[in-house]
């Protein structure tokens, strides 16, 4: 199975503020990551911040990853079958302080659709 990193604009530009120093153990701690994964299939190292109920018994991919005591990132990670392959998309790196509203952001911004389409049908017979 392949593995395919991709990173969003946000995160190039979280990154981009952080000291030389901390970019490298970001990097290093994402390479950690994907070498775990590529070796065992672990992600035991991702959490969850919230549950996010989404419509029909869907399950929200979107995790947290500890990067040290104060850096976090936000990715999600999904396996796609159809093209053998695995996803890890990087949304945000972030100090802890900032995790919690930086969180929220991005779960809105993903899945806005989905609940407004949940909102839309409720009250329909």
């Amino acid at each position: 199975m392949e593995i395919s990193i991709e990173v969003t604009r946000n995160f190039e530009k979280d990154y981009k503020k952080f000291s030389q120093k901390d970019q490298e153990k970001i990097k290093d701690k994402i390479n950690m990551l994907i070498s775990s994964f590529r070796d065992n299939g672990s992600t035991k190292q991702l959490y969850r911040l919230h549950k996010i109920e989404l419509p029909q018994k869907l399950s929200s991919s979107l995790f947290i990853y500890k990067i040290d005591l104060k850096l976090r990132t936000i990715l999600t990670f999904e396996k796609d079958p159809l093209f053998d392959q695995t996803v890890f998309t990087f949304f945000r790196v972030v100090n802890h302080s900032e995790l919690e509203t930086a969180f929220n952001s991005i779960s809105e911004s993903l899945y806005q659709n989905m609940f407004n389409s949940k909102d839309n049908t409720n009250g329909r017979d």
